[in-house]
């Protein structure tokens, strides 16, 4: 819960897409080496790479999306109505 309606600082805000970007991108470089592990079971190896490779795509749409960090669609005022 906030006190204001104001927007967080641009630093608070980046350095939080950031963070998201970074663990979007650890998940997936986890992802290909578990694959390259696992190649001896190719059906596993498959699923994994099937899982992990839009990965980059999604983190990019994610860390850009700034109403995550607000909570609110833009322009609405925080009590959801229309004025």
């Amino acid at each position: 819960m906030t006190i204001t309606d104001a927007q967080p600082a641009f630093d608070v805000e980046q350095r939080h897409r950031r963070r998201v970007y970074a663990v979007f991108m650890v998940l997936h470089l986890v992802g290909f080496v578990a694959a390259a592990l696992l190649v001896h079971i190719w059906w596993l190896a498959v699923l994994i790479i099937a899982l992990t490779g839009p990965l980059p795509w999604v983190a990019v749409v994610v860390a850009n999306d700034r109403t995550a960090v607000r909570g609110r669609a833009p322009g609405r005022p925080p009590d959801g109505s229309r004025r």
